[in-house]
């Protein structure tokens, strides 16, 4: 089975607005050619840095280029940027940025807590806006996340950022089956295991390269080799990781296994972009959920397998009863073993206001399952 695309991911900075148009264009002759080809294509990311740039007059008018992207129909989803100034997040603004957010239902917002100088309020900023988007809609917390270490420009959401690569293209991929495949292939053999996948990702990721068009090579900037999973067992990662391990996802073994496959996505000859590591989301991996709901595994365990993942906290459901201080430390947590690490974290969780720890959550969304509600 061709593994699907999830994201086509354009970036493009507030200096290159008027080239969008050609940005775009470029972005959906990737798409023909890859669906020509038989690829499925999920989603067409954009992401800007208005907000890396302080830019906040769009949250009093009708910014233009933000409304070009909520009106776009190949526009599936866009990110606004990062906020990392704290001085400039005042209660106020807080208020506005949420109610912005919310009325416009394709927008991604993150703050970069990387600044260990402004770590402590950024995080703090982080939980009140989290727990005010909640307690309006807790599934729209989806769309906002709180990160650090990020580096590459990367094509997968929340942790999306320009840096110097504007009107440049990414690609990330949904091919955790990859590693189901290969695991069930390798009969809990570790070294036969990570040499087997490494070597279908290269094939697979390089089959994909071919089909990119020369009109728009010099565009492409490479993939996020990170093995996204999708609600389904045979797209799970955490499966994976058990067939390697032959025990239950969180048992003794899980971070050794987190270890090999982060190296896998690693240390390969794929031209690279992005977290290029493991993802664990709750929400979007139908047997991490399960395991969850077992409770063969804790929110703080998730962070402590981020010590050698690339993800962080992500898509992870929590009580109501979770104060913004608990949430603000949780975010301090992982920013701090962010920097600590030199490593790329983000955290994004669903604050469910009526849900206590323990108990289970569906969201009406393909990308979701049954997941449980965790106590940080």
């Amino acid at each position: 089975m061709k593994p699907i695309i999830r994201t086509i991911t354009g970036f493009i900075s507030v200096n290159d607005f008027s080239e969008f148009d050609s940005l775009l264009a470029k972005v959906l002759l990737i798409k023909a050619d890859l669906e020509k080809a038989g690829y499925e294509i999920q989603t067409v990311r954009i992401t800007t840095d208005i907000l890396d740039q302080g830019n906040l007059q769009f949250l009093d008018s009708a910014d233009e280029f933000v409304k070009k992207l909520e009106e776009n129909k190949d526009v599936y989803i866009y990110h606004l940027g990062s906020l990392d100034n704290p001085h400039i997040l005042t209660k106020e603004v807080e208020e506005k940025i949420v109610n912005y957010f919310l009325t416009h239902k394709k927008a991604f917002v993150t703050i970069n807590a990387g600044n260990v100088d402004n770590a402590t309020q950024l995080c703090l900023s982080g939980a009140k806006m989290c727990k005010s988007i909640a307690s309006k809609n807790p599934f729209e917390c989806r769309r906002f996340a709180l990160y650090a270490g990020v580096s590459e420009t990367t094509p997968f959401y929340p942790a999306s950022k320009v840096f110097g690569n504007s009107m440049k293209i990414a690609i990330g991929i949904q091919c955790a089956n990859l590693a189901v495949e290969e695991a069930q292939n390798a009969n809990k053999d570790r070294a036969v295991f990570e040499q087997k996948l490494r070597e279908r990702m290269e094939k697979e990721f390089a089959e994909v390269e071919k089909l990119i068009s020369a009109k728009v090579k010099n565009e492409f900037i490479g993939f996020d080799t990170s093995l996204a999973p999708f609600p389904k067992d045979e797209i799970s990662i955490a499966n994976a990781i058990e067939l390697v391990l032959g025990k239950p996802f969180g048992s003794s073994g899980t971070l050794s296994v987190c270890r090999l496959l982060t190296r896998v996505m690693k240390e390969n000859n794929i031209q690279k972009t992005g977290l290029c590591g493991l993802m664990l989301p709750v929400v979007e991996d139908s047997r991490l959920a399960k395991r969850g709901i077992e409770k063969r595994y804790t929110a703080n365990d998730l962070l402590l397998f981020s010590a050698v993942c690339a993800t962080g906290l992500d898509t992870v459901p929590i009580s109501g009863e979770t104060t913004i201080e608990d949430l603000a430390d949780c975010y301090f947590d992982l920013t701090t073993l962010a920097l600590k690490l030199n490593k790329p974290l983000s955290a994004r969780f669903f604050v469910e206001p009526n849900k206590k720890p323990g108990e289970t959550v569906k969201y009406d969304w393909a990308f979701a399952c049954e997941s449980p509600v965790f106590k940080i």
